[in-house]
């Protein structure tokens, strides 16, 4: 489904639009100052951007040297569809029997397609003959319709002779011809030292060594030759806009029926936005063949006017296999016009894959129901292009016969370098296969890894993407012919004092090959971990950094002592000592103990590589060291507490970092937070009286400039019942005045209230107090008895009580005198009378007159007033008495 392959057009690349004048890259060279640059996309090119990057190289010198003998001599050329000539006339009138023309050659000529010829003309050119060699080595065999007859084809050298005793008595014309197809150019023709001879001697002989002085050429070449020719690479930033929307087109065909004209395909669209690198060598043809030039130097492998460098160059297989691709060692390949759709270096991992195998290898036709289905997973992200790499994947050995096998022979390209390099080797699953480095397989080109900083040939230039959208690509470009790309790696991000933290880096060389020395020194704050160095790291003790930027280059003379520190309090570091080819990479871990590292800042292990005993690269590992916040140890008191209490407690906080704290307490009273004093031992003292009863939360409060850990604890204040000091009064009568003084106390800060109850039966009275004030109490009682005074101050919660006797006694009552009265016999005496009593009593009274009648009531008025009225009838002195009880 989905758009049909082809309807979209595919947007040029960048050389194309380059020489349209639709682009305009900016042009710089391989070994300038480094350089960021921002490309925008190929299409739709924010105008802030740049079109494009071209990189101009050294130019390319191609030299062909005389293969067919000493000093000069002639080459053929090299090429497709070419007819290169050379000739002469020679008069043979005079010659003699056992006439021959012979010449030293050397030819490499693609087989059956391509030929060499020694033609003569007796017409002075308008008609030729090809001639065949007294040896047999030319051919009159056609088999692919090429051969014009008696040609040279093959591969071979040694000195070819020509009869032409038919020709004697004539003048004619020998040529040289070179004639080949429209694909698959090869070396070509080389010959040198001519010569024409009868039996009386020699009739010609030429050297070449004036060049084509007395010839006639049309096309070929005095060697040895050279010429320079421009290369470069060309980058740009490509994403699926515009024209580009035919990059999610990429398909490869599952099922195809000429007949009934259906076709079944897989969707393997390619992975953007990224940088696509084309390298364009101008000495390269664009005659649409590659197989012709995949021995030329530098390496083994596609060469090409125009070619990608693929960032995944390593081909994607089915697990189906076929004796008839690659005699069924590996897995049938998914189609080369697809796997280059994950070509771009950048930031984004390629696209998961999934696909149909339809074509079957064995029998060579489509299968209507495929033969396998298979998913290939994302592959990481290649963010740098460094051309100390190779990047075509080059051959494998299955391990056992005499023949290796290209793991997928057109893919990406040979990078150009200044001089030859090995052409990689591995085992089936890529693995490199060192047994077999060093082995030729064509002239002048060997098997190895492929890289050509192992052969130090590389142009030391390096090319990453810094960042990454769609419509644009930061890149950096700079040159350097040893180059080393890792990075650090910590266990855990983050990490607090006291925790162990394990370090890892790995870093790779991405340059020549060459010895390295690096070391990382103990971060600050930490502790090494006994026995957790790994991998290429060796432990250092005894020197600083600064010891051993000075002596990197040493190497193994590095005092023994630093090289096995004798305990782990010696560890200052760790080192690596080795050699890395390219693409090498070295692997080193070790632990340590975070202890007093500072906090709310990384901690960096910094490892750095030395050359010349200088800093040449470095690669840090950051851990966030996070705060670790003070942790208090408050006990809670042993007793409760009674208002008006003192609470002491002592406390203590630890924390394993290196701050600066400070401290303050709130007793949870209401009087608020307060400056707590810490002791250097991070232990502090609390005291505090409390006025109140409650319980209250007390609060300490230590910071540590980043973080404030509080502890909270409940503090239990009982209330203090007040207390009351009373003394008990003397005896008093009754309708006196009793007068007391008192005093309470009560250490909380609280607001009383207090009565008074004085017993007999009045009201209470409410008082008004302060907590240690002396009062008086006064009050009169009325009547005699034995009373008890009580007095009680509430605080709000508890009420403390006092009683004290208070001893009324009686007072009788007192009868007023009764004025002395002179009456005549039956006159009627009257009088008013008052009795006395402060006692708030019942009473009684009686009134006896004297005139021995006896005692008669006597009726009392509430006033303590009565009245008398009596008529004596007898003449006589008589004594009146009034009596009052009380009860």
């Amino acid at each position: 489904g989905g758009q049909v392959g082809g309807s979209r057009p595919v947007g040029h690349n960048l050389w194309q639009d380059w020489l349209l004048g639709w682009r305009h890259p900016r042009v710089i060279r391989y070994d300038d100052p480094e350089a960021r640059y921002v490309l925008g996309r190929a299409r739709y090119t924010p105008p802030d951007a740049e079109d494009g990057l071209i990189i101009q190289l050294p130019p390319k010198e191609f030299r062909v040297e005389n293969k067919a003998g000493a000093g000069q001599g002639w080459w053929s050329g090299s090429g497709n569809s070419i007819d290169h000539r050379v000739s002469r006339v020679f008069d043979l009138t005079a010659a003699g029997d056992g006439l021959v023309f012979s010449f030293d050659a050397y030819w490499d000529i693609e087989q059956d397609w391509d030929y060499g010829y020694l033609e003569i003309s007796t017409d002075g050119g308008n008609t030729w003959t090809t001639l065949p060699d007294r040896d047999g080595l030319l051919v009159d065999s056609n088999p692919n319709g090429n051969n014009l007859g008696w040609g040279l084809t093959g591969r071979g050298q040694g000195r070819l002779r020509f009869d032409l005793s038919a020709y004697r008595g004539r003048s004619v014309v020998l040529r040289f011809r070179y004639l080949t197809d429209t694909t698959t150019a090869t070396p070509g023709w080389w010959v040198d030292n001519l010569s024409l001879d009868d039996a009386s001697g020699n009739l010609y002989a030429n050297a070449l060594e004036e060049g084509f002085a007395d010839w006639d050429n049309q096309g070929w070449v005095v060697t040895p030759f050279s010429k320079l020719t421009d290369q470069f690479y060309l980058l740009e930033w490509r994403d699926d806009n515009g024209f580009d929307r035919s990059l999610l087109d990429a398909y490869q065909i599952v099922f195809q029926d000429e007949s009934t004209r259906e076709t079944k395909i897989n969707r393997l669209p390619a992975t953007t936005p990224g940088l696509l690198i084309l390298y364009r060598d101008t000495d390269e043809p664009f005659d649409l063949e590659l197989k012709d030039s995949l021995a030329r130097p530098p390496s083994y492998g596609p060469k090409y006017g125009l070619l990608v460098v693929d960032a995944h160059p390593w081909p994607l297989r089915f697990d189906t296999t076929s004796a008839n691709y690659q005699n069924g060692w590996v897995g049938v390949p998914v189609s080369g016009r697809a796997m280059p759709g994950d070509a771009l270096f950048g930031r984004v991992p390629t696209l998961p894959w999934s696909a149909r195998l339809g074509y079957d290898f064995d029998t060579f036709t489509w299968q209507e129901t495929p033969i396998e289905f298979k998913s290939w997973p994302s592959r990481p992200a290649v963010p740098a292009f460094h051309d100390a790499l190779g990047y075509t994947p080059g051959f494998f050995y299955p391990g056992t016969g005499s023949l290796i096998y290209l793991h997928d022979w057109d893919a990406s390209a040979v990078l150009p370098a200044r001089g030859d390099y090995s052409a990689a080797v591995t085992w089936p699953d890529g693995t490199p296969n060192p047994a077999l480095y060093g082995i030729e397989i064509a002239p002048g080109r060997a098997l190895g890894t492929g890289h050509p900083g192992d052969s130090q040939v590389q142009y030391g230039l390096h090319v990453e993407v810094l960042e990454s959208s769609d419509e644009r690509g930061v890149i950096r470009v700079w040159n350097a012919l040893y180059e080393l790309e890792g990075a650090g790696q910590p266990e855990s991000p983050s990490a607090v004092n006291g925790q162990q933290v394990d370090f890892s880096f790995a870093v790779r060389n991405v340059g020549s090959t060459g010895d390295f020395f690096a070391f990382v020194p103990l971060p600050t704050g930490t502790r090494y971990v006994p026995g957790s160095v790994s991998g290429d790291f060796f432990p250092i003790g005894g020197p600083t950094a600064a010891d051993i930027a000075a002596l990197a280059r040493m190497g193994p003379s590095l005092p023994a002592e630093w090289l096995q520190p004798a305990g782990t309090e010696d560890v200052a570091g760790f080192g690596y000592l080795g050699h890395l080819d390219t693409a090498d990479t070295m692997t080193g871990g070790f632990s340590v103990t975070l202890d007093g590292a500072p906090t709310g800042q990384p901690l960096e292990a910094r490892l750095t590589f030395y050359q010349d005993g200088a800093p040449f690269r470095v690669f840090t590992a950051t851990v966030d060291v996070q705060n670790t916040p003070p942790q208090i140890t408050l006990p809670a008191p042993s007793a409760d507490l009674t208002e008006g209490d003192t609470l002491q407690i002592d406390g203590s906080f630890s924390d394993p970092d290196p701050d600066t704290w400070t401290a303050t307490v709130d007793y949870g009273d209401g009087q608020g937070p307060r400056p707590l004093a810490l002791n250097p031992d991070h232990t502090f003292s609390l005291e505090h009286r409390y006025g109140n009863e409650g319980v209250f939360q007390l609060t300490v409060s230590v910071g540590d400039g980043r973080t404030t850990t509080q502890a909270v604890i409940p503090i239990t204040v009982t209330n203090a019942v007040p207390q009351i000091t009373l003394s008990a009064p003397p005896p008093i009568d009754e309708g006196d005045t009793v007068l007391l003084t008192g005093m309470f106390s009560d250490p909380g800060e609280d607001t009383w209230s207090a009565t008074v109850d004085f017993g007999d039966g009045s009201a209470a009275e409410e008082l008004s107090v302060s907590a240690g004030q002396v009062f008086t109490l006064e009050h009169r009682y009325e009547q005699n008895g034995l009373y008890t005074l009580t007095l009680r101050v509430g605080d709000g919660t508890d009420e403390g009580t006092a009683a004290v006797g208070v001893s009324v006694d009686n007072v009788p009552p007192r009868v007023d005198a009764i004025t002395d009265a002179l009456l005549g016999v039956g006159d009627l005496y009257q009088a008013q009378g008052r009795f006395r009593d402060p006692g708030a009593d019942v009473w009684t009274a009686t009134v006896d007159y004297g005139e021995g009648a006896g005692p008669e009531p006597l009726v009392l008025e509430p006033d303590q007033s009565f009245r008398l009225e009596h008529r004596y009838a007898a003449a006589g002195v008589y004594t009146l008495t009034v009596t009052v009880w009380d009860e």
